[in-house]
This record gives structure tokens, C-alpha cells and sequence, in this order.
């Protein structure tokens, strides 16, 4: 009797993952200015596909840094990974500048080390 509820659960998690797999590749289906508009948004799972694209359009990502290092001071651990690894990837030279930033560290820890990083972006993106 349990194999209808499992074979159920396993169609949902593929579908989930299917969705959620052409979400992540349609980033070059869209325009410029949606790919920007990612990276103003909550949805920051997606930053790196939308940085990632405009990448390969040879489009200009320094003002897209402040999503990012929004991520990197984030309370949430999660978030502060996913925004070093995005840092570390298409920002390096900004990255350097912190090399003993360790995400999993207390986010008023990760605040502190990164304190001077932001507010020089902050004022060059401004």
C-alpha cells in the first residue's frame, strides 16, 4: 500500500528538480536588464546563473557586487557561503583583499572582516 505514496514522492521530487533545473538554464533566454533585475531581487539562489550569463555576454558586473557582499555579511550561514564562493568566483581580486574570511564564522565576525570591503564598494558603486 505504500508504493503508490512512494512512487508519488518520487515523480513530486523529480518534477521539483526538472522545474527547478530549466529555471537555473533558462538564464539565456532572458535580457540583460532581467539578469540585472535577479540580482535586486530575494531570489539569491540565482545570482550566480545571472551573473554567470552576463559574463558571457561581456556585460560589465562591478555594479552587481553589492547583492553579493549583501550575501557575504548575511545572518544566514547559508547565504554567507553561497555569497563567498559567488565573491571568489567573479570577484577574486576582492576576495584576496579578505583571505581569512571563513563563512562559517559568526555573522558579526564575517561583518567585521568585510567591514572595509563594503564600504569601499558601497562608495565607488554610488
Amino acid at each position: 500500500m505504500q508504493i503508490p505514496f512512494i512512487l508519488a514522492a518520487i515523480l513530486g521530487a523529480g518534477l521539483i528538480a526538472f522545474l527547478t533545473l530549466r529555471r537555473f538554464e533558462s538564464m539565456a533566454g532572458k535580457s540583460v536588464d532581467e539578469l540585472r533585475a535577479y540580482l535586486r531581487s530575494p531570489e539569491w539562489m540565482f545570482y550566480r546563473n545571472a551573473l554567470k550569463e552576463l559574463v558571457r555576454r561581456d556585460e560589465d558586473i562591478k555594479a552587481e557586487i553589492l547583492p553579493i557582499l549583501e550575501l557575504v555579511i548575511s545572518e544566514s550561514k547559508s547565504k554567507r557561503i553561497a555569497g563567498w564562493m559567488i565573491l571568489k568566483e567573479f570577484y577574486p581580486a576582492l576576495a584576496s583583499r579578505v583571505a581569512d574570511y571563513k563563512p562559517v564564522e559568526s555573522p558579526k565576525v564575517c561583518r567585521e572582516k568585510l567591514q572595509n570591503i563594503c564600504l569601499r564598494s558601497t562608495l565607488q558603486t554610488s
